[in-house]
């Protein structure tokens, strides 16, 4: 049996489908939400869908919400405290449970989508206007791509570097290279070789923004039939090294 390290698995995750691969086979354009929570990442939909339709098919949550807060306010008054940070997720998982309706019998996915477009229908005013808004959603209007030159990319990387510093005072490659994908994602970039793109901007941050923080050399020496076709040791991660900015790394 071969042994694996989880975490190690867990923080080189990549998405199986980049999203500007989606975007491009369905032809609609992400945005930002501008009623989204500051302190939190921005929140991307899809343009054109109307925003009372997001409401009328996320009412799962405004119930658990309402719910958690009747809850909580009997907590309060049975046991004149308010409930702790576990307790309060007892609370929503109860919300939860009390909330969560029959399900319906199956259905197939034709059955399923004309029931999701009579619901469409229902709240955006008929058939006609549930058309229209479909039709806006898969033709946005086209936005200016910025032009990729050294320029943008040192641009973007240190758009890069100033969203990793205000979340976390040490970064690997994987917390780059994500945000590397959502800066991408918001600048509307078009091109047809993305990776390559994010690759640049990785290099960029870590190579000439980025201080290492781990020793690349401990002084010991492995034999070669402990070392890589490249040299490097095999008990070494090659791309997990801890990096922190700073103008003095020695502080």
């Amino acid at each position: 049996m071969v042994g694996c390290c989880s975490r190690r698995r867990w923080r080189r995750r990549r998405p199986i489908t980049p999203p500007w691969n989606t975007i491009s086979a369905t032809g609609v354009r992400f945005a930002e939400r501008a009623d989204g929570d500051p302190r939190l990442r921005p929140v991307r939909e899809i343009v054109g869908v109307d925003p009372a339709l997001n409401r009328r098919w996320s009412a799962r949550r405004e119930s658990i919400e309402s719910r958690r807060g009747e809850l909580a306010g009997d907590f309060q008054r049975d046991h004149g405290r308010p409930p702790t940070p576990v307790e309060m997720l007892r609370l929503a998982q109860q919300a939860t449970l009390e909330t969560r309706s029959a399900k319906h019998e199956p259905r197939s996915l034709s059955e399923q989508r004309t029931c999701w477009r009579n619901e469409a229908a229902q709240v955006l005013g008929g058939p006609q206007a549930a058309d229209a808004m479909v039709h806006s959603a898969l033709h946005p209007s086209n936005e200016i791509s910025p032009r990729i030159d050294a320029e943008w990319v040192a641009v973007t990387a240190d758009r890069v570097l100033v969203a990793l510093e205000e979340r976390r005072s040490t970064w690997q490659l994987w917390h780059v290279r994500a945000e590397a994908q959502r800066q991408m994602r918001a600048a509307n970039v078009t091109t047809d070789k993305p990776e390559e793109l994010v690759d640049l901007l990785v290099a960029e941050v870590l190579n000439t923004r980025s201080v290492p923080l781990t020793s690349t050399d401990d002084a010991v020496v492995e034999p070669a039939s402990l070392r890589r076709a490249d040299g490097s040791s095999v008990y070494k991660s090659r791309r997990s090294r801890a990096v922190h900015l700073g103008p003095n790394p020695g502080v």
